[in-house]
């Protein structure tokens, strides 16, 4: 945190806006990891105003991201999802494809949260598919769990719990800690008295537990 703020300390003299909001942005992200999360959101807030008068698209999908997260997490979800759709719309202009995936996921969240459901799926599939195509490794066990989820809210546990064992799964073989993701998914299960799941002609849940 001290250089980060010694740097923007040289920026401010020197004049180099680009990179006054790039600091402002990582000086930020430190902040929302040390649960300053208003203090963090002005600062990103700052930096995107920045971003767009230098046209950097990049940098304006940073804080876009991470602001509406900050919103997401306040439960303020219909303000998020307004922060998202401007990432996905900035993302998809500058076509990367890992951003573009992002931007779905966090969309869907945002829905999902507000009671949209089938909006909420639209998003994670389109997620999942370009995680899919593009092989975009490191979201796909989110675009699975987020089209779980939805599975889950619409009481369809047959396909929530199948989507669920892949996120189980993937970050099992990801090398990833995948113990309490099971855990909560089999205690989602259980709550809703679900005793057994088949799918694809095989069993996958079973008095509780998922069989990986």
């Amino acid at each position: 945190m001290k250089y980060f703020k010694q740097a923007l300390k040289i920026a401010k003299k020197q004049g180099n806006i680009k990179e006054i909001a790039h600091k402002l942005a990582k000086i930020a992200s430190i902040d929302v990891s040390n649960d300053k999360c208003n203090v963090a959101q002005k600062k990103l807030e700052d930096a995107l105003e920045i971003f767009e008068t230098i046209n950097d698209y990049s940098g304006q999908i940073g804080c876009l991201s991470q602001i509406s997260r900050i919103l997401f997490e306040r439960d303020e979800y219909s303000e998020a999802l307004d922060y998202s759709k401007k990432q996905l719309e900035l993302s998809q202009i500058i076509d990367d494809k890992s951003l573009i995936t992002s931007a779905y996921l966090d969309i869907g969240k945002c829905l999902l949260r507000m009671g949209k459901e089938s909006e909420a799926m639209d998003y994670a599939k389109s997620g999942l598919q370009n995680c899919e195509d593009y092989e975009i490794i490191d979201e796909l066990y989110l675009a699975y769990a987020l089209l779980g989820d939805c599975y889950y809210n619409i009481h369809d546990y047959q396909n929530a719990c199948s989507c669920y064992n892949r996120v189980v799964a993937l970050r099992k073989k990801m090398g990833l800690e995948f113990w309490s993701y099971a855990y909560s998914y089999e205690k989602k299960m259980r709550m809703s008295n679900v005793e057994s799941i088949e799918y694809g002609g095989s069993e996958i849940y079973k008095d509780g537990k998922f069989l990986l």
